[in-house]
């Protein structure tokens, strides 16, 4: 049953190119025959592309694939707050898996992480709050 699928989406597929290529032959044509109508013709190229780009991209029906993504997202549990220069980081001696494990002040002040052995630094910017990702974290992983 599998295969006979995976045959279909490739038949699926390689007709789907096949209208891409012949798509933009035609949009080629139009465009490049009428220089003087830039604007039109950037126009034309995405009202004729843009939807069977999506299917090509998506693999087939882009609602159904958005859908399906949509329903399959899970709320992350990670911080990820990105430090601004100065802006003030946590390292937690006790906890952390590696020395560029940190947190904000945020998760920091919610968290057990502020009764054990830590550092406050001063962000050089750039980095992000690790708070969440249990792979920094040997135990305390999430702030409150």
């Amino acid at each position: 049953m599998k295969r006979a699928r995976d045959s279909q989406t490739a038949v699926s597929n390689d007709r789907l190119v096949q209208r891409m290529h012949a798509l933009l032959a035609d949009v080629a044509c139009d465009v490049f025959l009428e220089p003087s109508e830039q604007q039109r013709n950037e126009d034309l190229v995405v009202e004729r592309l843009n939807g069977p780009l999506k299917w090509l991209l998506c693999g087939g029906n882009p609602e159904t694939v958005f859908e399906g993504m949509q329903q399959a997202s899970v709320q992350s549990n990670f911080c990820g707050k990105v430090f601004k220069s100065g802006e003030p980081a946590i390292f937690c001696k006790d906890c952390q898996t590696d020395p560029t494990c940190c947190l904000c002040m945020d998760c920091f002040e919610n968290s057990e992480h502020k009764n054990h052995n830590y550092r406050l630094f001063a962000s050089g910017g750039g980095g992000c709050c690790d708070c969440g990702d249990p792979e920094a974290w040997s135990y305390c992983v999430y702030c409150e």
